[in-house]
């Protein structure tokens, strides 16, 4: 028993001994300057983008989330779907709290302004960076191969959603996680101690809350024992097992389901395994050769194998297999041909993605592996050929990778360029994706909060023809169409032709509180607020966090004179959305019925401040209440 107790003893001292051999040689490969080198790119090839606006899903997700203003509803981020706080009874797919979380450390850096939510985002790419090519020589000991993939990383066109849209954040943050737990299974060749084992199960615990990308990083730990030719190590999988069962738990507790299908897809089997094989392919290609770089791919569903797509897609994943294949005696290089495949798996459930079913974003993570794998495979190329006179292989491969940097530099600043704005995204992404619902509507809405009528009626008749065209159909799209098309008709002045477009988005969803809060709009207009009381009434059953029915709402009861009902509705309106003028306004004539002068100065202020062209109802008003 005592030489045994021994032996483990000395094996322990060596494990330990080994593994911080390899923590030290992977940070002493790479001479510092390399490295801050790597962080410097990865930043400024996104350092653009600090200027750049809250666009797309980010209105949604942090103008008008009051979650993240308020620490103290943190531990609800744990417990709900990343929708819940706008509409807390319809369980979405996505169960994200450190999403969520970071969002309220973007705040209290930046409040409602983007900087702070975009400097996070490029930070978690300086990072992931770092680890890239950290675990390119942790795995391959080639320091040359290493450097470059993290400079491939750091500029590679796919990220650019990722990293200059705010809400892409799930992508790095993940990666951080995701990496970080890499790098302990990659450093513990022999190691199995209890810490080494918790830690990687933590790792992998935070890249579980980040994005559903993390789902197979087990077998991606299995996939790496088992093309190093290690001891298969149950007990660190059990520990990775048992941390996806206390995700799963969450999740379910979250949404109800581990997965609720986020839109209609009427696939047959056959069908839906061969527009997988096609998504497949078209990941694989893109990870390597940057193409069609956008910000939402319209999914077409391919049903045929004599299809072109299908044709294009098997052959891609053929040559791929094929190089694997012949390369398979690199058991290293063999590993990140397979990681690539293992972590595209969670985006070809086509059912669980939602509208986006094919995105740019989803590559963030396996990108890991292709930039690798490109100077990866010039050394080899070169090794198989006679050598260039006076060049060495080093130079070769460093030079191909170079300019290969500058390529995807060049690629990457337009690309990135696109999220400037939304109408910078909107316009551009059209181009790209014409048949698109979600973006012409998007567009419409955009010209629409400018005041620019006639070409949000133009986008909004363009989706409507979109939709009919689309094999994608959710309704929510159509009574979002419909109501715009309304708001313009009232902008018209032609209230009948507003009601009719409400009555076809009712018809859609009879339970819409959009079409509520705009019928009450309506009915208000007409003079008719005991009407348009109960339709602000039953928006506000139907989804409590609708700023519009709470303003709307609020001008009812102040027509009505219940002046402290209206200030709490124009403060809850305020509350869901910050830079809501209009409630600031509704606000402000509460506060002067009451003779509360100061207040109502500083909420006229506030909102001739967030929307200029209210000035002249605020200097107006301010007049008479003096």
């Amino acid at each position: 028993m005592g030489k045994a107790s021994s032996r483990k003893k000395q094996s322990a001292v060596h494990d330990s001994v080994h593994s911080s051999v390899i923590r030290e040689s992977a940070f002493r490969a790479f001479p510092w300057w390399i490295l801050c080198t790597l962080c410097l790119v990865a930043f400024f090839s996104f350092a653009q983008t600090l200027a750049f606006d809250f666009v797309y899903d980010d209105d949604i997700q942090v103008l008008r989330n009051p979650w993240i203003r308020d620490w103290s509803q943190v531990g609800k981020f744990f417990f709900v779907d990343v929708w819940s706080y706008r509409n807390g009874n319809q369980p979405g797919n996505y169960y994200r709290p450190l999403h969520m979380l970071a969002h309220a450390v973007g705040y209290a850096i930046s409040g409602l302004k983007p900087q702070g939510y975009h400097l996070i985002n490029v930070l978690l790419h300086c990072l992931s960076t770092l680890l890239v090519a950290l675990l390119g020589y942790r795995l391959t000991r080639n320091r040359t191969a290493s450097a470059a993939g993290g400079f491939l990383f750091a500029l590679h066109p796919v990220h650019a959603e990722s990293i200059a849209w705010i809400a892409g954040i799930t992508d790095p943050l993940c990666a951080v996680f995701y990496f970080g737990a890499l790098s302990i299974y990659f450093d513990s060749d022999h190691s199995t101690t209890w810490k080494t084992v918790v830690m990687g199960a933590l790792l992998f615990l935070g890249a579980l809350f980040s994005k559903e990308m993390a789902f197979m990083l087990p077998l991606v730990v299995l996939w790496l024992d088992v093309c190093l030719g290690r001891k298969l190590h149950w007990n660190r999988y059990a520990a990775l097992v048992a941390s996806f069962g206390i995700y799963a738990g969450f999740r379910i507790h979250a949404l109800s389901h581990f997965q609720n299908d986020q839109v209609p897809i009427d696939l047959d089997f056959g069908s839906r395994v061969l527009s997988s094989i096609v998504l497949l392919g078209e990941y694989i290609a893109k990870a390597f050769v940057p193409f069609n770089i956008n910000a939402f791919h319209v999914f077409h569903p391919t049903t045929s194998i004599g299809d072109l797509r299908s044709i294009s897609a098997i052959l891609m994943i053929l040559v791929y297999a094929g190089a694997a294949w012949l390369l398979r005696n690199d058991r290293k290089v063999l590993f990140l041909f397979g990681f690539i495949f293992i972590s595209l798996i969670p985006v070809l459930n086509i059912s669980g993605i939602g509208e986006n079913v094919f995105a740019d974003r989803y590559l963030y993570i396996p990108s890991f592996a292709s930039c690798l794998l490109i100077p990866l495979l010039v050394q080899k190329v070169v090794k198989r050929k006679p050598s260039i006179s006076g060049i060495s292989e080093e130079r070769i491969v460093l030079g191909f990778s170079a300019a290969v940097c500058v390529i995807f530099a060049f690629l990457l600043y337009g690309t990135a360029g696109m999220w400037r704005n939304n109408r910078i995204l909107y316009t551009e992404t059209i181009k790209r994706s014409p048949d698109s619902v979600i973006i012409a509507n998007n567009l419409s809405d955009n010209y629409f909060q400018a005041g620019q009528m006639k070409e949000a009626e133009f986008w909004s008749l363009r989706a409507e023809e979109s939709w009919n065209r689309s094999y994608i159909k959710p309704p929510q799209r159509l009574v979002e169409l419909y109501v715009r098309l309304s708001s313009i008709s009232v902008y018209k002045g032609n209230l009948q032709e507003a009601l009719t477009f409400l009555k076809k988005a009712e018809q859609i969803d009879p339970d819409s509180d959009s079409v509520l809060q705009n019928l009450a709009g309506i009915l208000i207009m007409k003079g008719d607020y005991a009407a348009a009381r109960t339709a602000c009434e039953r928006a506000i059953a139907i989804n409590p966090q609708t700023e519009v029915a709470h303003n709307n709402m609020a001008y009812i009861l102040l027509r009505s004179n219940e002046i402290d009902q209206a200030i709490e509705h124009a403060r809850k309106a305020i509350e869901i959305f910050p830079k809501y003028a209009d409630a600031y306004l509704n606000l402000a004539r509460g506060y002067a019925a009451k003779g509360l002068s100061a207040q109502s100065a500083d909420a006229y202020r506030k909102a001739k401040l967030i929307n200029p062209a209210l000035q002249p109802v605020v200097d107006k008003e301010m007049s008479l209440v003096k």
